[in-house]
């Protein structure tokens, strides 16, 4: 594809993916980059990147990766307001440097935007949990049970069941 359309960003968005799933980070920057050379409004490609660099802070904890992981989170949620992926992103990156009650508005937001996000409800119970709030944590676990759990594998399902119990175990503390 990109040999006959070097300029389609799509192509490029598909290869900066694959790199990415691969964790080759450095080529997964450089294919995002491309494609902001071809249309620097693609919130999508603004996500990927901060992706990247979250990638790079937690790989490294060079806080320069963390701030630009934030910087470029802040641009895809300007660019599309509806974009889940991105505030989960942001959350993320929040929680990252311990804005724990912002993490969890950025979470409950990508929620509330995209519900198929399964790992937003999974990370915004594990930071209500760490703020001490299991109630709540257990709402997010409820809900993605609700939603998701005949789509889940057994094994996953077995792995919700006890985490649920685990947090109800927290509250009769």
């Amino acid at each position: 594809m990109l040999a006959s359309d070097p300029e389609n960003p799509e192509a490029w968005l598909n290869l900066g993916s694959a790199y990415f799933g691969l964790n080759q980070l450095d080529q997964a920057l450089e294919s995002f980059q491309k494609v902001l050379e071809i249309n620097k409004n693609y919130a999508v490609v603004y996500s990927n990147i901060g992706l990247v660099y979250l990638s790079r802070y937690q790989a490294d904890k060079k806080e320069k990766f963390l701030q630009l992981a934030l910087e470029y989170f802040e641009e895809a949620i300007r660019l599309s307001p509806g974009l889940g992926d991105a505030y989960h992103g942001r959350a993320l990156a929040k929680y990252s440097s311990g804005k724990n009650e912002e993490a969890v508005r950025d979470f409950a937001m990508a929620i509330e935007l995209s519900p198929e996000l399964i790992n937003a409800y999974f990370n915004i119970s594990d930071v209500l949990r760490k703020m001490g709030n299991p109630s709540r944590a257990l709402e997010y676990l409820s809900l993605c049970k609700k939603r998701f759990y005949d789509k889940f594998l057994p094994a996953d399902q077995e792995n919700l069941d006890k985490l649920i119990t685990e947090v109800k175990n927290e509250i009769k503390e």
